[in-house]
C-alpha cells in the first residue's frame, strides 16, 4: 500500500474529524425536535442520508479532496436542517458561518465555495418552497440577498485564511518531512557509529592480542629463518655434488651411445662377413654340380666300356681258341667297367646328398643370417634411440640442477634479507601493539560519544512526532 503524503495524511484525520462531528449534530437535532415540536424523522433520518456521501468518499478515498467537499456541503446541510427545526429562528443560521469557520482548517479553497454555493441554493430554494423553515418572519427576498451578502464576504475571508492556512499546512509539511529525514538520518547515523564503535572495539582488542601473539610467532619464526639459512647452504652444497655427479652420468651415457654405434658397426661388418661365406658356400655347390657332371661322363664312358667288353667278348667267341685270351682281357675290363660304374654311382648318390644338404645349410644359414640382422638392427636402433633420450633427460636434469643451485645462491641472499625483514616487523608490531591501546582508549570514547548521540536522535524523534501529531490534528481528533 502507498504511504500517504503529510497532506494526504492531514486531509484524511480532518475528513474523519468531521464525520464525527457530523454523527454528533444527530442528539442536537433530536433535542431539538423535541424543544420545537418539529419532525423528529428530519431530525434522524436527514441527517444519516446527508452523511452517506462524505462517509462512502472517506471509504474509497480518505484524504480525497472529493471528500473534504462532500464534508462541506454536508455541514452546510446540517446548517439548514439545524435552521428548519428551530423554525426559522435567526440565531441557528449563526450554524452558517460557524462551519464555515470550521472549513478553513482544511487548508484550500474548494470547501469553503462548496459551502457556499450550498448555502445559496438552500435560501434560495428555501425562499420560495419553504418560506416559514428559513424565517420565522415575513422576510422579503432583500433579505435574502443580505444574508447571502454576508454568506459571501465571509466565504472571501474564510478563503483567504484558508489559502495561508494551507500555504502553513506546506510548510509544515516540508519542516516535518525534513525533521523526519534528519531524524531517521541521525538514528541511522548513530546506529552505524555504535555497530562500527562496537567492531572497531572488538576488532582492537583482537588486534592486540594478535599482535602479541605475532610477536611471540615472530621470534620463533626468526630462529626457523636462521635454521633455514643452515640448510640452504648445506643444499645448495649439495646441489653442486648433484651436479657434478649429473655431468659424469652424461659423459657415461654418451660412451654407452658410442659402444652402442660400434656394436652396429660391427654387427654390420659380421653380416658382411656372413654374406661372403655364403657366396663361398655357393661357389663349392658349383664345384659339387661340376663334379657331377664330370660323374655323368664318367658313368657314359663306363657304359661304354661295359659295350665295348661285351662286343669284344663276342668277337673273341668268334674267334675260338684264339680269342680265348682275349675274352679274358675283355671280361676283366667288364668287371672294372662294372666296378667303376658303381663306385660312379656312389659317388653321384654322394655328390647329390652333399649338394642338398649344402643348399639347406645356404637357405637355413640366410634366413637364420637376415633375422638376426634385423633383430639385430632392431636392437641396436632402439638402444640408440633409449640412449639418445637418456643422454636428453640427463641434460635437461643438469640443466634443472644447475638452474636449482642458481636458485638456492637466490634463496640464500634473500632468506638473509627475510631474516632482517622478520627483525624489522617485530620492531614495527611492538610499535602497533603500543598504539593499540591508545586505539582502544579512543573508541571507548567514541562509543560514548555514539550513545549520546543515539539518545539526542531519539529525543529529537519523539519531538517531531510531537510535532507531527499537533500539527496534523491528531490531539484534535
Amino acid at each position: 500500500m502507498q504511504e500517504l503524503s503529510f497532506r494526504e495524511s492531514y486531509n484524511k484525520k480532518i475528513n474523519k474529524l468531521f464525520l464525527i462531528v457530523g454523527l454528533l449534530h444527530i442528539p442536537v437535532f433530536v433535542g431539538m425536535a423535541w424543544f420545537f415540536k418539529t419532525e423528529y424523522s428530519i431530525a434522524i433520518g436527514a441527517p444519516l442520508i446527508i452523511l452517506l456521501g462524505p462517509l462512502l468518499g472517506y471509504l474509497k478515498s480518505p484524504q480525497s479532496n472529493v471528500t473534504t467537499c462532500l464534508n462541506a456541503f454536508a455541514m452546510m446541510c446540517f446548517s439548514g436542517i439545524m435552521i428548519h427545526l428551530g423554525k426559522g429562528m435567526i440565531e441557528m443560521h449563526f450554524h452558517i458561518f460557524m462551519m464555515m469557520s470550521f472549513l478553513v482548517i482544511y487548508g484550500h479553497l474548494a470547501p469553503t465555495i462548496t459551502a457556499l454555493l450550498t448555502v445559496a441554493v438552500h435560501h434560495i430554494g428555501f425562499f420560495f418552497l419553504l418560506p416559514n423553515s428559513l424565517f420565522n418572519y415575513d422576510a422579503t427576498f432583500g433579505v435574502v440577498l443580505i444574508h447571502a451578502t454576508f454568506a459571501a464576504v465571509t466565504t472571501l475571508g474564510c478563503s483567504m485564511i484558508a489559502r495561508k492556512f494551507g500555504l502553513f499546512i506546506d510548510v509544515q509539511e516540508t519542516v516535518v518531512t525534513n525533521l523526519d529525514l534528519v531524524v531517521k538520518g541521525n538514528k541511522k547515523l548513530s546506529l552505524s557509529l555504535q555497530e562500527i564503535s562496537s567492531q572497531i572495539s572488538h576488532s582492537t582488542n583482537s588486534q592486540a592480542s594478535s599482535v602479541q601473539e605475532t610477536v611471540a610467532t615472530l621470534e620463533e619464526i626468526t630462529k626457523m629463518v636462521e635454521m633455514t639459512n643452515r640448510n640452504i647452504k648445506e643444499t645448495e652444497s649439495n646441489a653442486k655434488d648433484s651436479f657434478d655427479v649429473a655431468e659424469t652420468g652424461k659423459v657415461s651415457v654418451s660412451g654407452v651411445t658410442g659402444s652402442m654405434q660400434n656394436i652396429d658397426e660391427s654387427n654390420k661388418k659380421m653380416v658382411t662377413e656372413l654374406e661372403k661365406n655364403m657366396e663361398q658356400i655357393q661357389e663349392v655347390t658349383k664345384l659339387f654340380n661340376q663334379i657331377a657332371e664330370k660323374t655323368s661322363i664318367i658313368n657314359d664312358i663306363v657304359f661304354q666300356t661295359k659295350l665295348l667288353s661285351f662286343n669284344a667278348s663276342v668277337e673273341a667267341a668268334r674267334a675260338g681258341e684264339h680269342g680265348k685270351g682275349f675274352a679274358v682281357v675283355a671280361e676283366e675290363i667288364g668287371n672294372l667297367a662294372s666296378v667303376s660304374g658303381l663306385a660312379s654311382t656312389e659317388i653321384n648318390a654322394l655328390l647329390e646328398s652333399s649338394i642338398t644338404r649344402v643348399n639347406k645349410i645356404v637357405n637355413d644359414s640366410s634366413k637364420n643370417m637376415e633375422s638376426i640382422s634385423t633383430q639385430g638392427k632392431s636392437v641396436i636402433s632402439d638402444g640408440i634411440k633409449r640412449s639418445d633420450e637418456s643422454i636428453e633427460i640427463i641434460n635437461n636434469v643438469v640443466t634443472n640442477i644447475k638452474r636449482n643451485t642458481e636458485l638456492m645462491k637466490s634463496i640464500a641472499t634473500a632468506s638473509d634479507e627475510q631474516s632482517k625483514s622478520v627483525t624489522e616487523i617485530a620492531d614495527a608490531i611492538r610499535t602497533i601493539d603500543s598504539n593499540n591501546h591508545v586505539n582502544i582508549n579512543k573508541v571507548n570514547e567514541l562509543i560514548k560519544l555514539s550513545a549520546e548521540m543515539n539518545e539526542e536522535s531519539e529525543k529529537l524523534e519523539e519531538v517531531v512526532t510531537s510535532i507531527n501529531s499537533k500539527l496534523t490534528g491528531e490531539n484534535a481528533a
